[in-house]
């Protein structure tokens, strides 16, 4: 989330200001980085966060929809939306994972296996303006389009060959 030529800097300020903290962190430069960054931006607990985003969904993916500057890229996706499948007796989880390109959304389903930690994913298959529109096209989704999509991409080891 930062640029790569930031951090030494970052990480010099910090090391100037948390001196009498650096027993806090011991020998960790990443914990005094952390550390350092809590106090420049303090965040609420985790706990709490994951509350508000539960109840407040809307709100985060608005603040995600207006960041084009910094918002999710082709290389670093963003999770949008998850529902569960089972298909062929294995538990899966569906997520619509999306990125921007210009001024349109475009996304992919990724699919991951709950037993084996198998994850699998489409091509993009989704092209659109709004990002709350390319969501309720993922949830629009019924079972049988989400087993077409994840049969779409399962690797090879998953097809039981029939003699």
């Amino acid at each position: 989330m930062m640029p790569r030529d930031a951090v030494r800097p970052l990480y010099r300020q910090a090391v100037e200001a948390m001196t009498g903290s650096i027993t806090e962190t011991g020998s960790d430069p990443l914990a005094l980085l952390a550390a350092y960054c809590e106090r420049l931006i303090p965040f609420p607990p985790f706990e709490r966060w994951c509350r508000d985003f539960q109840e407040h969904p809307r709100a985060y993916d608005e603040d995600l929809a207006e960041d084009v500057a910094v918002g999710p890229s082709a290389g670093a996706p963003a999770t949008v939306g998850s529902r569960p499948v089972v298909y062929s007796g294995t538990r899966w989880t569906a997520r619509v994972r999306v990125f921007r390109d210009g001024a349109i959304w475009r996304g992919f389903i990724s699919f991951q296996a709950e037993d084996y930690g198998t994850e699998c994913r489409t091509s993009e298959i989704f092209c659109e303006e709004d990002l709350a529109v390319l969501q309720a096209r993922f949830r629009s989704f019924d079972r049988h389009a989400l087993h077409a999509f994840l049969r779409s991409c399962l690797p090879e080891r998953f097809f039981v060959k029939k003699s």
